[in-house]
C-alpha cells in the first residue's frame, strides 16, 4: 500500500481555470483534442484526461457532499451544505515524482519527459463558483487503477492557483503538472508549449533557489535541482537526517 508522511495538497490549479466539469464524463468524454503524435513524439506532459479517474473522483464529490450535510466536513474545507452549491471538478493535474539520486544521475540534455516518467498521481481540485475551495488527491491501486488518495486541504492549491494565474495572463499554457523531488524538498511547476517544457518555482522555500514566478527551461531547471540534491545528499543536516554532520 502506498504511504505518504503527510497530506497531499498538491494542487496545481491554475490548470483548473481552464475548464471544469459539472457532469461525470461518459467513456468518450475525456478522449484529447490534440492530433495524434507519430511514434517518435514524447508523451504529453500533461496526458489526456482518464474517464476512470474522472468518474471516481465525481463520485467523491457526491460522497462530500453527504458527509457536508452532517456537520463533519470542515476538515475538508466546507462547514455547511451550501458551500457545496454549484461545485464542480476543474481538469485534472498530473503529479510527478523524482528524486535526488536520478536527477544527481541525470544525463545533461536528457530528454525531460524521460527524467519525469509516468505521472502517479492526479489532482482534481473542487471549485465553488470558480474559486478553488479544495481537492481530490488520485494514485494508482495494486490493480493499477486509479482510486482515490485524499480529500481536503488547500494550503499548497492557493498559491500555485496564484502562479498558473499568473502564467495564463502572460500567454503561457495554462495546463500544467506538479513536479516533486521529496527528498530534497524540492517542488515545482511544469507546462509544456511548442514542444518545450519550462518549469517555474512557486514557493521559495521549495525553490531550489529558483526565483518564484519565473519560467526557466527544463535544462536550467533540471540542473538547479541537481545541484541542489548534492548539497543534500552529500552533505546532510538536521532537516534530512535527524542528526547534525551525520556522514
Amino acid at each position: 500500500m502506498k504511504t505518504k508522511t503527510k497530506l497531499h495538497v498538491l494542487a496545481v490549479l491554475g490548470s483548473c481555470l481552464v475548464g471544469a466539469c459539472s457532469a461525470p464524463p461518459g467513456d468518450g468524454a475525456a478522449a484529447s483534442s490534440q492530433a495524434p503524435k507519430s511514434a517518435d513524439a514524447p508523451p504529453a506532459l500533461v496526458p489526456a484526461d482518464n474517464p476512470q479517474a474522472a468518474r471516481a473522483a465525481f463520485d467523491v464529490l457526491a460522497r462530500v457532499r453527504d458527509v457536508v450535510a452532517t456537520g463533519r466536513a470542515t476538515h475538508l474545507g466546507f462547514s455547511s451544505p451550501g458551500d457545496l452549491d454549484g461545485a464542480t471538478l476543474g481538469q485534472p493535474i498530473p503529479v510527478y515524482f523524482v528524486n535526488g539520486a536520478d536527477l544527481l544521475a541525470r544525463i545533461p540534455g536528457t530528454d525531460p519527459h524521460a527524467a519525469l516518467g509516468a505521472p502517479r498521481e492526479l489532482v482534481y481540485p473542487i471549485l465553488v463558483k470558480g474559486v478553488v475551495a479544495s481537492e481530490v488527491v488520485m494514485a494508482k491501486d495494486a490493480s493499477g487503477a486509479w482510486a482515490v488518495f485524499s480529500v481536503g486541504g488547500a494550503e499548497t492549491i492557493r498559491p500555485i492557483d496564484q502562479t498558473t494565474r499568473a502564467l495564463a495572463a502572460s500567454g503561457e499554457a495554462p495546463r500544467v503538472a506538479l513536479i516533486e523531488a521529496n527528498d530534497i524538498g524540492v517542488k515545482l511547476l511544469a507546462h509544456e508549449a511548442m514542444g518545450e517544457v519550462t518549469f517555474t518555482a512557486f514557493d521559495e522555500m521549495t525553490s531550489a533557489g529558483l526565483a518564484v514566478g519565473a519560467p526557466i527551461p527544463a535544462e536550467a531547471a533540471f540542473s538547479a535541482m541537481a545541484a541542489h540534491a548534492g548539497t543534500i545528499i552529500f552533505h546532510p543536516t538536521d532537516s534530512c537526517s535527524g542528526l547534525p554532520g551525520e556522514p
